[in-house]
Formats: structure tokens, sequence, C-alpha cells
């Protein structure tokens, strides 16, 4: 039979989504910033381009 358990608490689990989540949104919002500001440099910033990544 399969066992499944799950590591660490609910909250332990929220918490990463809501760090990931953070991390998302400030990458998002400072690409909108350059793109405003035509930054070409924007396409060669990793951690825009995967900041879920960097």
């Amino acid at each position: 039979m399969i066992d499944a358990k799950v590591a660490g608490s609910p909250q332990g689990f929220a918490a990463g989504l809501a760090a990931r989540a953070r991390t998302l949104v400030e990458a998002h919002a400072e690409s909108a910033l350059r793109a405003r500001r035509r930054d070409p440099w924007r396409w060669r910033t990793a951690h825009l381009l995967w900041p879920l990544f960097s």
C-alpha cells in the first residue's frame, strides 16, 4: 500500500506560496517600470526573466 506523508505544516505551505507570490509581484512591478522607461536591460536581467529561479 502507498503511504503519503506531508512534510511540514499547512501554515508553512501557505507561507511558501505567499513568498513565491511576493517574488512574482516584485518582478512584475519592476518589469513594468522598466518597460515604461523603455529600458532594454529588462530582457537581460535574470531575476526579471525567471523570478522564481534566481
